[in-house]
């Protein structure tokens, strides 16, 4: 398929064009590879998520969608893992990209990371009836969950050992354990 040059944008009835400039070895790359393997968390919304027919959605699915059809190429999305999964995928070169992730020094020995295009911020999550948290050093010694395989899980452990973490499968597994007691915190992004 033909690569398209060029990028149409429409913000407030204005019509905005950008040049999509490819190298040559990034235009051959991409006519090697018609169909890119894609990481997406089943979980996340609304950054993406799979609903509940089993299609991908969120806000980085509508930017692959846009990517999509600009470069002339399929983003086939693996179905079926957990995120500690496609992070094992990533590491054993089994997929091409993740829709969203976060750089972490870890990751960064295996993946090469673009400019953000999504930015938000962390967030600790506690119970109603609990004092005020203000950093997360007030959470050394308290269970805390986290996703396994998420970002936090990896810069908690890596900047704050003393915290009692305690990896989980999925944003809700996280808020459950929290609604329930069974931790202090949960610690996720704040849109999440």
């Amino acid at each position: 398929r033909k690569i398209r040059n060029k990028w149409y944008a429409t913000s407030d009835g204005a019509t905005v064009e950008y040049e999509l400039k490819l190298s040559d070895k990034e235009k051959s790359w991409l006519k090697d590879h018609p169909i890119i393997r894609v990481a997406t968390d089943p979980g996340w919304r609304p950054i993406e998520f799979q609903d509940t027919d089993g299609e991908y959605k969120g806000i980085s699915i509508d930017y692959l969608r846009r990517i999509e059809r600009r470069l002339g190429v399929r983003f086939e999305i693996l179905k079926g893992y957990s995120w500690a999964e496609l992070i094992e995928k990533a590491q054993a070169r089994e997929l091409d990209m993740f829709s969203s992730v976060t750089a972490t020094p870890d990751r960064e020995n295996y993946l090469l990371f673009t400019e953000p295009y999504l930015s938000f911020p962390g967030a600790i999550f506690t119970r109603y009836d609990t004092p005020y948290i203000g950093n997360l050093k007030e959470l050394e010694n308290k269970k805390v969950a986290v996703v396994k395989g998420y970002a936090f899980h990896e810069l908690l452990k890596l900047n704050y050992p003393e915290v009692d973490l305690v990896p989980v499968v999925s944003t809700q597994t996280g808020l459950q354990m929290l609604e329930e007691g069974k931790v202090a915190a949960y610690v996720d992004n704040l849109l999440v």
